[in-house]
C-alpha cells in the first residue's frame, strides 16, 4: 500500500512538474533530467553488472539499446513534447488509455487472452475517458 501511495505521489509530480520543466527547458532536456533521475535508484537496487543475460551478448546489448531507446527515450519525449500542446490535466486523463491500449495490442499482435474482467476494466477505462474528454468545462 505504501508503494502505491509513493508511486501516485511521484506520478503527480511527474505530471505537474513536467510542464512547467517542458515550458522552460523544452522536452528533451526536460526527458533527459527526468531519466537520469529516475535511474539513480535503480543502479542502486539493481546493478546492471550484476545481470547474467543468456543468450548472444550482442543480441542483449542490441535488444536492451532498442528498449531504452525506442520504448523509453521516445516515448518519454513525446509524452513531454505534448505538454507543449495540452494541460496536464489533458495528459493525464489520456495515459490512463495506455493499459486499456497495451492489453489490446497485446492480445492482437501476441496472441494474449484476456478474460472478462479485463475486457471491462479495459472498456469501463475508454468510457471514463470519453465521458471525460466529451464534457463541458466547468465557468469559472
Amino acid at each position: 500500500m505504501l508503494l502505491a501511495v509513493i508511486s501516485a505521489v511521484a506520478y503527480s509530480f511527474y505530471l505537474l512538474g513536467s510542464a512547467r520543466l517542458v515550458r522552460e527547458t523544452g522536452a528533451r532536456p526536460a526527458t533527459a533530467w527526468g531519466l537520469s533521475i529516475g535511474s539513480l535508484p535503480l543502479l542502486v537496487i539493481f546493478p546492471p553488472w550484476t545481470a547474467h543475460p543468456s543468450g548472444d551478448p550482442v543480441v542483449v546489448a542490441a535488444l536492451t539499446a532498442f528498449v531504452a531507446v525506442a520504448a523509453t527515450a521516445i516515448a518519454f519525449s513525446l509524452s513531454q513534447a505534448s505538454l507543449r500542446h495540452i494541460t496536464p490535466t489533458e495528459f493525464a486523463v489520456t495515459s490512463t488509455l495506455e493499459p486499456a491500449l497495451a492489453a489490446v495490442a497485446a492480445a492482437i499482435f501476441l496472441g494474449v487472452t484476456l478474460r472478462p474482467p479485463q475486457y471491462v476494466g479495459g472498456a469501463l477505462t475508454i468510457v471514463a475517458v470519453l465521458l471525460l474528454a466529451t464534457a463541458e468545462p466547468d465557468a469559472p
